[in-house]
């Protein structure tokens, strides 16, 4: 029995090369460390960024008040009494807002680092064990 078909039953094979490796999955990025060798670098580096962040913070929240307070003329006990409102609302909104929790999670890492260049592995454990 002979049969002729018209299209193939089995595909043919393409001319098309196979895809590489390299065409399915991207090349990996090197990645910057952000940290430098010195852990007190980038302590400074984060406290400065961090009084940069609640200074803006600080300002948005007060600005009208903080301008109006330089035009007039206020006595020490006013100054004092307004500057402990700001302080207090400005606390209750970093921490009802989660801004406080952010810096802090933001500080940590190069805070343990500090810790544990200071103190070293061996000396925690030192410490943990009881004579």
């Amino acid at each position: 029995m002979k049969f002729s078909l018209k299209k193939p039953v089995v595909s043919v094979e393409s001319t098309k090369p196979e895809p590489q490796p390299s065409d399915i999955l991207p090349l990996k990025q090197l990645v910057v460390w952000p940290y430098s060798k010195n852990c007190n670098d980038d302590f400074r580096k984060q406290v400065a960024i961090a009084v940069k962040a609640l200074t803006r913070e600080y300002y948005q929240m007060f600005q009208k008040d903080l301008e109006h307070q330089a035009r007039i003329a206020m006595s020490q006990k006013e100054t004092n009494d307004a500057y402990e409102e700001r302080k207090k609302e400005f606390l209750y909104e970093i921490n009802t807002k989660g801004k406080y929790h952010i810096l802090k999670e933001k500080m940590k890492k190069t805070i343990v680092r500090i810790v544990r260049e200071h103190f070293g592995k061996n000396e925690q454990i030192k410490g943990l064990k009881k004579d």
